[in-house]
């Protein structure tokens, strides 16, 4: 049997992501709401570029220091000998702040 996941948009009620798959887990939502910030009718458009790369920074932190990656089965940063644990968001959050307070 397939299975569809269909992403509306509640103002429009236009069809803006499908998904058509045997399984459809968390992880492949998760997948598809994050890669619409990349297309213009997106739930998280951002407007000034300096926006749009502090949310595709904290995209491939999260990504590569925060997720179990089902094939490596731990995060490529693990992977890579670059840290030894997952990191929570508010290790992340606390990064970020980290280097906002060093950099004044």
């Amino acid at each position: 049997t397939l299975k569809w996941l269909s992403i509306i948009d509640e103002y429009t009620r236009e069809c803006v992501a499908l998904v058509v798959d045997r399984t459809i887990t968390s992880e492949t939502v998760i997948n598809t709401l994050s890669m619409r910030r990349f297309t213009r009718l997106t739930n998280a458009f951002s407007k000034k570029l300096e926006n749009h790369a502090a949310a595709i920074a904290l995209h491939f932190m999260h990504y590569n220091f925060g997720r179990i990656h089902q094939t490596l089965r731990c995060t490529p940063a693990m992977r890579a000998g670059i840290t030894d644990h997952i990191w929570s968001i508010e290790e992340i959050v606390g990064l970020l702040e980290f280097a906002e307070k060093n950099s004044n």
